[in-house]
């Protein structure tokens, strides 16, 4: 018998410091999205900043990164609100010792083999993500992206090890303690995170490729006179010009006999 209640009392006292493991990771995960949303909020600013001084190059990229937020913002604001509410009438959220009972999410989100509505919005919200965010992507944008997100996101039905279908909900959050799900759901807020700030920083590099590119650029030459004879010395120079459309001046000031010239009136810029 005493034998019996030592080996009770090992079991006991592994499976706590298994949910003190699952903590310090939901912490670590939970760090990390702090410095993710921090990153992203700053190159939001940056990049509306971009738009408003260059709309012709930036204000598209700003509009889809704008999108990109908003999509983002909802699905992690609805994770947060889950995992906020789990906890609230814990004494102390961080003893994760007692986080052990998988009641709180079992009851909220099924009612036997099916779902409750709490359930299914769940699903719905992740689908609807998903379903958003490959939108935003088009048929040909950044294909790794895409298929990082249907994965990470997908709803369909897992195999467990017995080769059984099990459905996406059940096989993610059905009987797990409350700290292994609180870690799932901050894992897929930091999946939510490093997507958009992938995506970001990708669509933004875009920009810049283009920019950058030798295909916007053609050559000038100007000479100090109109001809040059055999054994003088060439005077010249070659130039390379922007004709990208995207790129014009914010602002010209051009005369002709000491009369200032007015844009579309008595020029245009064309080609930038």
């Amino acid at each position: 018998l005493m034998y019996l209640v030592f080996i009770a009392m090992l079991a006991l006292h592994m499976s706590k410091e298994v949910l003190s493991a699952f903590g310090l990771l939901n912490d670590k995960i939970e760090k990390a999205n702090t410095e993710t949303t921090a990153r992203n909020a700053s190159f939001m600013e940056g990049l509306e900043t971009k738009a408003a001084d260059a709309p012709e190059q930036y204000s598209a990229l700003y509009v889809k990164a704008e999108a990109v937020t908003a999509s983002s913002n909802e699905l992690d604001s609805y994770l947060t609100t889950l995992k906020s509410n789990s906890i609230a009438d814990l004494e102390d959220p961080t003893d994760y010792e007692v986080m052990d009972k998988p009641d709180h999410f079992n009851n909220l989100f099924f009612r036997g083999d099916n779902y409750k509505p709490e359930g299914q919005e769940f699903i719905d919200k992740v689908n609807k993500y998903r379903v958003e965010m490959v939108a935003i992507l088009g048929d040909s944008l950044y294909p790794e992206i895409k298929t990082a997100i249907q994965n990470n996101f997908s709803t369909e039905k897992e195999t467990n090890r017995d080769g059984k279908e099990i459905e996406w909900l059940q096989y993610n959050y059905e009987g797990f303690p409350l700290i292994a799900v609180l870690t799932k759901l901050t894992q897929l807020q930091a999946d939510i995170k490093t997507t958009k700030s992938e995506l970001l920083g990708k669509m933004l590099g875009g920009v810049q490729a283009d920019a950058l590119a030798l295909k916007n650029y053609e050559s000038f030459m100007t000479v100090s006179k109109s001809a040059f004879y055999p054994g003088e010395t060439f005077d010249g120079s070659i130039i390379l010009g922007r004709v990208d459309p995207n790129t014009v001046p914010k602002r010209e000031e051009l005369t002709l006999d000491g009369r200032k010239l007015v844009r579309g009136t008595d020029y245009t810029i064309n080609g930038g």
